[in-house]
């Protein structure tokens, strides 16, 4: 069976990058709620704060919260269909752990977790991607002296 390529313009991880670049890094709420400086570009964001790390082990260094990010494929039988989880492994400081609203009992974990998926939810598709909520916000065990962590995981397609 023959079948012909066709060279796509605009692939899924372009898609991706704009989710990044227009959706969460637009997001002031996204980023105050991250501790991020008024003054930080794109590429500082990807860099010190929202970071794709396949491993999960990227060290933590002086950043009050930092997002670590990768992508796991899910069972699925249609080789032209790739299912996909995108976890996040929220880092939060500890000193900054319950001060990001009046409430000292709401964790910063928690509220970036949900506004992540208001940002990815709340609308059918988000950059011409569709995602779905795979697991909910949990929290996990950590070595990163003096951080907390959550992990959060949406599901999405791709095809070839």
């Amino acid at each position: 069976m023959y079948s012909e390529y066709v060279e796509k313009s605009h692939s899924w991880d372009d898609n991706w990058n704009d989710v990044i670049r227009y959706v969460l890094f637009k997001d002031d709420k996204l980023k105050e709620l991250m501790c991020i400086p008024k003054d930080c570009g794109i590429m500082d964001f990807v860099d010190k704060y929202f970071i794709e790390d396949g491993s999960g082990t990227d060290v933590l260094t002086d950043e009050a919260v930092r997002i670590i990010y990768y992508d796991e494929p899910a069972s699925g039988n249609d080789p032209h269909v790739h299912h996909m989880y995108k976890t996040f492994l929220i880092y939060v400081n500890k000193d900054v752990l319950r001060t990001a609203t009046e409430d000292h009992l709401q964790t910063r974990y928690d509220l970036i977790a949900n506004r992540l998926k208001y940002l990815l939810l709340g609308r059918r598709y988000v950059q011409r991607m569709r995602y779905t909520l795979a697991r909910d916000t949990h929290t996990l065990w950590t070595k990163a002296t003096s951080y907390r962590v959550a992990r959060i995981s949406f599901a999405y397609t791709t095809t070839i």
